[in-house]
C-alpha cells in the first residue's frame, strides 16, 4: 500500500563479469535505489568493485577485493555524496600436516566516517557479517559506533583431529574501529575466536563450533566476554 508521501520503494541492480580476459579477475557493479524523503529528493548508492582469486602452485592462495561506492542522497538544500571504500586481502597456504592442513592470514578495512558532509564510510548493502567477522555477529559497520568503520585482522588454521574422522576450523579475529570514536586513540573493539568440528558420514554430516568474544575495555556494548555453541545437521541429496 502507497500509504506515505515519499516513495518508499527500494529497486536494486547489479552487473557481475566473471574472470575478465581470462586472467581471474572478476567485476562487479551493483546500483541500489533507495526510498525517497519526504520531499521527494533521491537516494542511491552505486558500488564497483574488483574480485581476484587464484591458487598458485596448488599451495598458496590468494583473495582480494576492492570496491568504491558513488551515488548522492539529495537532501534539498545541500546534497550528500557517497564515497565509501572497502578492501581485503587474504592469504592462505597449504602444509599438508594432518593436524594442520592450511593457514591463512586475513586483513580487511572498510572506511569510516570522517567530518566532511559527505557519507565516507563504507555501506554494507546486504551484509552478512557473520561469514567474515566473526561467527557471533556482534562486530560490523552497521554496530560500529555510527559507522566508525572496521577493521578486521584475521588468522585461520584448519586440519584433521585423529579421533574419528574429525576436521576443524579455527578463526581468531583482532577487531577495530577505523575512525577515533572519542576513546582517546583507542579503537580496539575485541577479539573473537571460532572453532568449527565437522564430520562426514557419506551424504551426511555434523557440524560442532564454539565462538567467544572477549570485548576491549572500551567497548562496553555487550558488557562481558560472550560465548555459545551450536549443533548443526548436514544432508546431501
Amino acid at each position: 500500500t502507497e500509504a506515505g508521501a515519499a516513495n518508499m520503494d527500494v529497486t536494486d541492480f547489479g552487473l557481475y563479469f566473471g574472470n575478465v580476459a581470462g586472467m581471474g579477475i572478476d567485476v562487479f557493479y551493483n546500483m541500489l535505489d533507495l526510498p525517497e524523503n519526504a520531499a521527494g529528493d533521491a537516494n542511491g548508492i552505486n558500488t564497483l568493485g574488483i574480485h581476484y582469486g587464484k591458487t598458485y602452485n596448488d599451495a598458496i592462495g590468494v583473495n582480494f577485493n576492492f570496491a568504491t561506492q558513488m551515488g548522492t542522497n539529495e537532501q534539498g538544500v545541500e546534497d550528500s555524496d557517497y564515497s565509501g571504500m572497502m578492501y581485503d586481502l587474504d592469504l592462505s597456504y597449504k602444509l599438508d600436516m594432518g593436524f594442520l592442513n592450511k593457514i591463512g592470514f586475513g586483513y580487511e578495512s572498510m572506511i569510516g566516517q570522517d567530518d566532511s558532509g559527505d557519507v565516507t564510510a563504507w555501506q554494507d548493502l546486504f551484509p552478512t557479517a557473520h561469514k567474515f567477522h566473526g561467527y557471533q555477529e556482534i562486530v560490523g559497520p552497521v554496530f560500529s559506533g555510527g559507522h566508525a568503520g572496521l577493521n578486521d585482522i584475521e588468522f585461520n588454521f584448519w586440519g584433521a583431529l585423529p579421533i574419528g574422522g574429525l576436521s576443524y576450523k579455527l578463526d581468531f579475529h583482532m577487531l577495530s574501529y577505523v575512525e577515533d570514536t572519542g576513546l582517546e586513540g583507542n579503537t580496539d573493539l575485541g577479539s573473537e575466536f571460532d572453532l568449527t568440528l565437522k564430520k562426514k558420514m557419506g551424504k551426511f554430516g555434523v557440524n560442532l563450533g564454539y565462538s567467544m568474544f572477549m570485548p576491549a575495555d572500551n567497548y562496553d556494548a555487550i558488557g562481558d566476554a560472550q560465548s555459545w555453541m551450536y549443533l548443526q545437521w548436514v544432508a546431501n541429496f
